[in-house]
């Protein structure tokens, strides 16, 4: 019986000890590194306000208060502008045409393996 009771006590602890809607992650975004053929050519920073054309002109991206998104890009299918704001460290957004990835860094190690050319 008081092992039970101790099992739920730590699942209700552990629940309560997550933020709301965080999926397991924890911290505050502050920048955001843009990867172009697998190079990385910008790091901004997302605390404040700021719309960026990327190099070769391809895409535009707005940053705002601690998350950023996909504006306008050439790509045919607009799959990095449907992706929407991301805020989380660890999140990515990807556009496999123009060959460029944006990703909130964080504390924990990138779930990101390897990147294919």
């Amino acid at each position: 019986m008081w092992l039970i009771a101790l099992v739920v006590v730590v699942c209700i602890a552990a629940i309560l000890w997550l933020e709301p809607g965080s999926n397991g992650r924890s911290g505050i975004a502050r920048s955001v590194l843009v990867y172009q053929e697998g190079r990385l050519v910008k790091k901004l920073d997302i605390t404040g306000y700021a719309r960026e054309s990327l190099p070769g002109n391809h895409m535009e991206i707005e940053v705002d208060h601690g998350r950023v998104r996909v504006v306008r890009s050439d790509c045919a299918k607009q799959i990095c502008v449907h992706t929407g704001w991301i805020s989380l460290p660890g999140e990515v957004i990807v556009c496999v045409p123009n060959k460029t990835l944006l990703e909130i860094p964080g504390n924990e190690t990138s779930f990101l393996d390897a990147v294919v050319r």
